[in-house]
């Protein structure tokens, strides 16, 4: 059985200011490094969805205020396709990003 090995990849990491940074020439990022970044951009991502999630309700909230209704579909279908530039499986992540609200 023939294995081939992986492919480095090299991945810009960012500085501890958050500026792109590069890993040292012949030397990519290690796996801990790579893990480390993983988690820097789940808590950004994490701060961003609430920070939507938030603004979401606050739209809801003015648009029942207004006499207008809670949801507009088209507005709801235009997420999900802007969400298609992640591949298949991103108008299923608008969607949940959408349930947040409800």
């Amino acid at each position: 059985m023939n294995v081939r090995s992986p492919d480095i990849i090299t991945v810009p990491l960012l500085d501890s200011y958050g500026e792109p940074g590069e890993p040292e020439p012949g030397h990519p990022p290690d796996s801990a490094a790579l893990a480390h970044e993983l988690e820097r951009l789940d808590e950004e991502l994490l701060r961003l969805i609430r920070r939507r999630t938030e603004l979401a309700r606050a739209v809801v909230s003015r648009r029942i205020a207004e006499g207008g209704t809670a949801y507009v579909h088209e507005q709801e279908l235009a997420v999900a396709r802007r969400f298609r530039v992640l591949g298949p499986s991103g108008p299923d992540l608008a969607l949940l990003l959408l349930r947040q609200v409800r």
